[in-house]
Parts: C-alpha cells; sequence; structure tokens
C-alpha cells in the first residue's frame, strides 16, 4: 500500500530544503572570486577586496571615518548630494571612496546637526557605486551618520533595534521577519534568502 503524503507535508520537506541551500549558498558566498592576493592586512583587521567590494571583518574598536570635500557639508535636503572623498579606517586597515553626502531624513532636518548619507562611488565619474561589508552585515552602497541630536546617549535607535530583534525572534510561525513577504512567490537566485534583517 503506498501512503500519499499529504500537501502540508510536502511543503515542509521544500521549505526545508530550500532552507538548506539557501544557508549552504550564504555560507559559500564569500567565498566568490577570493583571491588570497588581494588581502590586505593590518592591525587586527584584514579587509578583502572584490570587484565593487570591500568585505573586512567586525571592528573591535571605534571605525573611524574621514571626509574631503570643497564644499561645504549640506545643512538642508535643498543642498542636494555634496561630493567629496571618504576614508573610513577599520582597526588600523584604511581605504578609501569617491562619496556624496546628503542630508537625510525628514523630521531631523530640523535640528542643529544633520542625519547624513553617505554614497560610495569607484571612480571620480560617481556612476559606479562600491559596496562596503562590516562583519556580518549586509554589504550596502551607502551608510548614514545619526547625528542623534536628541539622544546625546546614542542608546535610543539601538534600544529599538535590539527590542525589535527580541520580538522578531520570538515568532514561531511564518513569517517570523517582515523582509519574508519579499521571497513569497520567488523562484530560482529571487528566491535565496540573503540575509536581510529589515532593521539595521
Amino acid at each position: 500500500m503506498t501512503l500519499l503524503k499529504s500537501r502540508h507535508e510536502a511543503e515542509n520537506e521544500k521549505m526545508s530544503v530550500m532552507t538548506s541551500l539557501s544557508m549552504l549558498i550564504e555560507s559559500l558566498a564569500p567565498l566568490d572570486g577570493f583571491d588570497p592576493q588581494n588581502i590586505i592586512a593590518g592591525t587586527g583587521a584584514n579587509v578583502q577586496k572584490f570587484e565593487g567590494a570591500y568585505i573586512a571583518k567586525a571592528p573591535s574598536a571605534v571605525v573611524r571615518i574621514d571626509i574631503e570635500t570643497d564644499s561645504n557639508v549640506p545643512s538642508s535636503k535643498e543642498d542636494g548630494k555634496v561630493k567629496c572623498r571618504c576614508k573610513i579606517n577599520i582597526d588600523g586597515v584604511e581605504f578609501s571612496a569617491y562619496s556624496t553626502m546628503a542630508v537625510q531624513g525628514s523630521s531631523a532636518v530640523y535640528f542643529p546637526k544633520k542625519n547624513l548619507t553617505l554614497a560610495f562611488f569607484k571612480d571620480e565619474n560617481y556612476d559606479k557605486s562600491v559596496e562596503l561589508k562590516i562583519g556580518d552585515g549586509l554589504p550596502h552602497d551607502e551608510w548614514v551618520y545619526k547625528a542623534n541630536y536628541v539622544d546625546s546617549t546614542h542608546l535610543r535607535n539601538l534600544f529599538g533595534y535590539r527590542f525589535w530583534e527580541r520580538i522578531r525572534d520570538s515568532r514561531n510561525t511564518w513569517p517570523q521577519r517582515e523582509i519574508d513577504f519579499y521571497y513569497e512567490g520567488k523562484t530560482g537566485f529571487d528566491a535565496i534568502d540573503t540575509g536581510a534583517t529589515g532593521l539595521p
């Protein structure tokens, strides 16, 4: 006698296989294009340079960002994007990128100290972005420098993010993360979980 699996059991099996494949691809992804010649050694950090991306291990100290520009730091959204160069120092390893800087946010723009979006580019043409990945964070071609003008402790945002993580992790049903809806109905490469969390 042949027993047919219920649709629910079959779907669970498929989901298990896809989850396993996603985890495997995610763990192998950092090796794509790996070239030992591209490793830049520094004090306590290594940065691996790929085409269009830099990857650094999680910092053990404060990350230093130096910005050089011939313009003023933008003070309003009307100032648009200011061209500049960013030098980023992670545990003694420094690399730089052509960048643009612009005021970020809506309610925060009325405070004297502004949030700034820093976008990274490959060269002075500002048309090919370059991504930066630090630790287990996702690679991004933009960073947002949060002034936290009304929170001198710089803890309110961090507390909110950590609190939301606890809420998300307490869910034992689908979707666990809000980002899970993105994968619904997707197939092939688009269905592979990128590891995005939906929060900083």
